[in-house]
């Protein structure tokens, strides 16, 4: 809520306690006719007869955790929460902080901590992500120091927006998951949850202002005392919904003002006869236009060559699978159609006419094997509630990153399937598993050996902008130290950071010229881990007496035309 719609509404409430005062003592106010607080106490004298008195939640010390008004009528003390609103508007009834309300409204106090230190983690990486973008130091820096350098930028509307789409995202991601988990073993503190947060039993008067300006007076009260169907779904890039039957409520992840302001969530509830029951038909009604959209961009491809199309091949790749499941599957809910159809428009110009179809082709081949594998896990008794193409900007979990997410209903149990999407040309390619910056692959982001790497390449770094080493000399050098410290490392240390490295989603390949796809479950890390330095750019670890192996190969993240770029590691597999 901004600043002035809070004053405005807090003038409200004083004005309403106010007049509701003189009413009900009989002192004489001549207001306006068409003043909404006049109209506001004057309703609610007329709709609880008898009262004896009105106080205002500034009467009390902690008045932010209270109700609007009390109301005191013979032996009842009766809460009101006011609202005012445009014609079109709609309630929101609660703005709590994201660091409270898992264990204020769902009674998860462990949880809390969990997301707690979820967004710290995440604010720390987004201050040092947009640090990184403006080309400023930070390697030392506290987060407190952080904050404040990220607060003194002038950031223009447009980067604002993305970055605060890049942490609001990956906070409600998390946030989701938690709740998904509390829907699958106890539905009433949900069901709890939901009913105070949404204010659903509480007393709600509003004072609602037409086009012309005209005030019209209501209240609501619901009583919902049990229910029959409950869903938790996922919409745009910070909002989950929960249903209830008749009822929807919104919780959208916001900042309360600038990136370094607290994150806070604002609810909004509405409602519609048998909401639940027509969920499906919605769906289908919102995919009907995905699709339309989707072959009408399909339809308009103008080829436009770039240098490397490989990120091109990827997102397009994400885009189609998800374009065949919603064919096929036509009530799925998209948690972000906008994306999908931006991401694919954004590179789709990017492939020629053949590669493009290629890649049409085997998404329909990807998406029967991936059909198959979910029904050798699931049975027949599964169905696919929700799928969410996550974006560019996601900056999540490192370790942890996915391309699609499935949400699977499987005997009244959600289950959050992350797939790592991959195309190749052809089997016997090597398939990029991740490109982390090479500062973090020795700390305790991936083998936890060395935690001066960032120091190290910082010195680099300065020999190179003193022309004292070539661009080929560096990534050798970087190279080689890589490999001195990985070869020190004890077997239990490599084998962890292989798996951090490769994590334990499960990755489905198309191979789009052959027309092939192949998935494979996490793999399985068993040493001895060998490491041999390959090349004078690549390290080789491998395992399982060679059958298994991935190579870290160093390089600028851009061309010898920039100069000086951040140095990144493309870590590869072999797919055979």
């Amino acid at each position: 809520m901004g600043q002035t719609q809070k004053t405005s509404g807090d003038t409200h409430t004083k004005q309403v306690s106010l007049y509701l005062k003189h009413l009900i003592q009989n002192s004489s106010s001549n207001p306006s006719t068409n003043d909404p607080s006049w109209m506001t106490a004057h309703f609610l004298f007329t709709q609880f007869p008898g009262l004896t008195d009105v106080q205002s939640k500034f009467e009390f010390s902690n008045f932010d955790h209270r109700a609007d008004l009390y109301l005191y009528q013979n032996d009842r003390i009766i809460p009101i929460h006011l609202f005012s609103l445009k014609k079109t508007g709609s309630i929101q009834p609660k703005n709590p902080g994201a660091k409270s309300f898992l264990d204020k409204y769902f009674n998860l106090p462990e949880a809390q901590i969990q997301l707690n230190s979820i967004i710290d983690q995440e604010r720390e990486r987004l201050y040092r992500y947009i640090l990184d973008q403006k080309n400023l130091p930070h390697l030392y820096l506290s987060e407190r120091d952080l904050k404040k350098q990220v607060s003194l930028l002038q950031l223009n509307q447009l980067e604002s927006k993305q970055y605060r789409k890049m942490i609001l995202e990956s906070i409600r991601d998390q946030c989701y998951s938690i709740l998904l988990k509390l829907l699958n073993t106890n539905h009433s503190l949900i069901f709890n949850g939901f009913k105070e947060l949404s204010l659903i039993e509480e007393y709600k008067v509003l004072s609602i202002q037409d086009i012309n300006k005209s005030i019209h007076v209501e209240m609501q009260q619901q009583t919902l005392k049990s229910f029959h169907n409950i869903y938790l779904l996922k919409k745009n890039t910070s909002s989950i919904y929960i249903y209830i039957d008749d009822f929807e409520l919104e919780l959208r992840f916001k900042f309360e003002s600038s990136l370094s302001s607290s994150i806070k969530l604002a609810t909004k509830l509405s409602s519609s006869i048998h909401l639940t029951e027509q969920l499906p038909q919605q769906f289908e009604s919102i995919n009907n236009q995905f699709l339309n959209t989707f072959e009408d961009i399909l339809d308009s491809h103008t080829y436009v060559p770039a240098s490397n199309n490989s990120n091109a091949i990827g997102r397009c790749n994400e885009a189609l699978l998800i374009y065949r499941f919603i064919k096929k599957n036509p009530s799925i809910n998209i948690v972000d159609a906008e994306i999908i159809h931006s991401t694919f428009e954004k590179h789709y110009g990017n492939l020629n006419s053949e590669m493009l179809e290629q890649l049409i082709t085997c998404s329909e081949t990807t998406y029967h094997s991936l059909s198959v594998f979910l029904k050798e896990r699931f049975g027949e008794f599964y169905t696919i509630q929700q799928v969410q193409l996550v974006a560019d900007s996601y900056v999540s979990n490192k370790l942890e990153t996915a391309d699609v997410i499935f949400t699977i209903n499987y005997k009244n149990t959600y289950i959050e399937i992350p797939l790592s999407l991959k195309a190749l040309k052809k089997r016997n390619s090597m398939m990029t598993l991740k490109n982390p910056g090479v500062g973090s692959i020795l700390s305790y982001h991936y083998f936890d050996i060395y935690d001066d790497m960032q120091l190290y390449i910082a010195r680099i770094k300065e020999k190179y902008q003193s022309d004292l080493l070539t661009r080929k000399e560096v990534l050798s050098i970087v190279s080689h130290k890589i490999t001195e410290h990985l070869k020190k490392a004890s077997q239990t240390s490599l084998e962890s950071g292989l798996r951090n490295m490769i994590g334990t989603n499960t990755s489905v390949i198309s191979f789009y010229q052959q027309n092939m796809c192949s998935i494979h479950s996490y793999l399985q890390v068993k040493g001895p881990v060998e490491v041999q330095q390959t090349s004078s750019t690549t390290t080789r670890l491998s395992w399982m007496s060679g059958q298994e192996e991935i190579r870290l190969r160093v390089k600028f993240s851009s061309g010898a035309s920039h100069g000086w770029s951040s140095l990144k590691l493309s870590c590869e597999r072999l797919i055979k």
